[in-house]
């Protein structure tokens, strides 16, 4: 395989760069929330309670 035909090669390395950047972003969003779920769990099922959500 030649290496000009790489993923990694020329305009597409900027491109994989972007992309795994989104990627890192998104999980650290999903990573957050998970947290703020768990840790304020109390607040939110008062809150969902309060709205007649749940």
């Amino acid at each position: 395989m030649n290496s000009d035909e790489t993923i990694l090669a020329g305009e597409n390395k900027s491109e994989v760069r972007n992309a795994m950047y989104i990627l890192i972003v998104w999980t650290l969003v999903v990573i957050i929330a998970g947290l703020a779920l768990i840790f304020f769990r109390d607040s939110f099922s008062g809150l969902f309670t309060l709205l007649g959500l749940f």
